[in-house]
This record gives C-alpha cells, structure tokens and sequence, in this order.
C-alpha cells in the first residue's frame, strides 16, 4: 500500500470520538481515496484531539507510514542532524531471543527480562551498527486504544534505562533507540 500513488487522499482521526462522537473503535479512524487515474503524492489529514494538520506527500518516505504529520517533522529535524541519530527497533533490537540468559562471561553487557549479566558477541545477530552508541531503552505504549487512556485511566509508557555503548538489552515489546 505505500507504495501505490493512486492513493490521493488518507484522512485519519487518531481518536475515534473525534470522528464519531461516544464510538470507542481502538486505533482510531482512517479511510482514503484510490483513484484510479490518480499518480502522485497524497494529501494526509490528521485529526488528534481536536487539531488537524495537513500534508502532501509520498506513503512511502519512511519502511512505515508516518501516521500524525507532527511526529513526521519532528522525525525530518532529527533525521537533519543525523541520518542514524533514530533507529528504532520493535523487538529483538540484537538479534537476540528470548530464551538466551545471559552468563558471567562475554563481552557485552546484557540486559535480559530477569536481570543482568553478560553476553558473548557470537550471540548477537542484528543492531551490530548500534552496539557502540548510546541507547535510550523505551517501553511501549500501552494505552488500550491508541493513545487514549485505559480504562482505569491510566497511561503507560515511560524510559526505562540509558545504555552505554556495548550493552545491549532484551526485553519484549521494548524500543532501543540508538543515539549518536
């Protein structure tokens, strides 16, 4: 789908209610026109809470679609000062399977669902260009429906660690974001 420019138009409300007041449909509404004889850009208009922000451009600028326009300016100023500042791994950011505790012996140090310990670089098989920088360690977002609040009202997601360069974490449903 990113990669058909006959979509003209994507319009998406990242909270339903704002679409369809009281209708709670977890992850929003969006809905688009393909035009047959339609070939180029595409026009995105994003509603969050109320403000809407407009866009021209291709699906495919990034491997996902960027959904709230402001998230893409703030992700085009960043990719500005650094094409590798930003690199984002949804799980397994090294390759490494859950079922891989970690030793006292190895060269890196791990971060693994039940603690700490040590890994040996043989075990490590993907983000070998991030091993050597900072990391930030982020969880999800665990919101019940994208980005609204649970229903006991809360909202989780926060930092969980920085990391040094040549440690490395595992954690399912965690984001490494490697810094500079």
């Amino acid at each position: 789908m990113l990669n058909d420019q006959r979509i003209e138009k994507v319009i998406d409300f990242v909270d339903s209610r704002d679409c369809f007041p009281g209708v709670d449909v977890a992850g929003g509404i969006c809905y688009f026109l393909w035009s047959k004889n339609y070939k180029g850009q595409s026009y995105i208009e994003s509603h969050n809470r109320h403000v809407t922000s407009i866009s021209v451009r291709l699906l495919n600028e990034y491997d996902i679609l960027i959904r709230n326009n402001t998230d893409l300016n703030i992700i085009k100023k960043v990719r500005k000062i650094s094409s590798d500042f930003l690199i984002i791994s949804a799980r397994k950011p090294f390759g490494i399977g859950s079922n891989i505790k970690p030793t006292t012996n190895g060269e890196y140090d791990y971060y693994w669902k039940s603690g700490f310990g040590k890994i040996s670089a043989s075990k490590v098989t993907a983000g070998l260009e991030i091993i050597h920088k900072w990391k930030t360690i982020v969880s999800r977002s665990s919101s019940e429906h994208a980005g609204q609040s649970a229903s006991d009202g809360t909202k989780k997601g926060a930092i969980k660690n920085f990391s040094s360069p040549s440690k490395l974490c595992l954690f399912r449903n965690i984001f490494s974001c490697g810094c500079i």
